[in-house]
């Protein structure tokens, strides 16, 4: 997790879309979270 990041999304790095922080593949476009 980066400094400053909301607890309570966590933006894909693909499409910036907000996710759960839990979230294993994005909402929005699945790209795999974490990367």
């Amino acid at each position: 997790m980066e400094c400053g990041a909301s607890l309570k999304t966590a933006p894909c790095g693909a499409c910036g879309a907000a996710n759960r922080p839990d979230a294993r593949f994005c909402s929005q476009c699945g790209q795999k979270m974490g990367e």
